[in-house]
């Protein structure tokens, strides 16, 4: 979509400006935790002699639903991004993938799904079959005060 923003001049020291902010994902697939978020910003500056003051106040509309659970497209997989290089390599070498292990970089974040083996690496992490949505922190503020010398 876009955003919308409309600002006024109040007084020869005073301004206020609203602006609004959306945005609408048209896509043909399904998305993990699709959003249209809506975001709503509302500042007022004023000046006092030799003084500006600031307030901006940012409500952000539509967020996920915090501590919902939801399924994990990425259940059973293996994370293997905190296991050693070396570890790494023997661990796919050992599950027939050995020819993957050559054409990795080192500390790369690194998935395996699809095996069903129960002795993981030191550092490796089976992914839980849900997650959980943390939105948090939906409306935040700015306060400026600033001199002119």
């Amino acid at each position: 979509m876009g955003s919308k923003l409309c600002s006024k001049a109040i007084s020869d020291t005073l301004a206020a400006a609203i602006e609004l902010r959306a945005r609408k994902e048209f896509v043909g697939e399904e998305r993990i935790d699709a959003a249209s978020p809506v975001d709503a910003i509302l500042g007022v500056h004023k000046r006092l002699g030799r003084f500006s003051a600031s307030a901006t106040l940012l409500r952000h509309f539509r967020a996920l639903p915090s501590s919902e659970r939801r399924a994990n497209p990425l259940a059973g997989g293996i994370d293997l991004s905190n296991v050693s290089l070396n570890a790494r390599n023997a661990f796919l070498e050992a599950n027939g993938l050995g020819a993957v292990a050559g054409q990795l970089r080192d500390r790369a974040h690194t998935m395996v799904v699809g095996l069903s083996t129960t002795s993981l690496p030191e550092g490796a992490v089976r992914i839980d079959p849900t997650y959980n949505i943390r939105s948090e922190h939906n409306l935040g503020y700015i306060f400026t005060v600033t001199f002119r010398p």
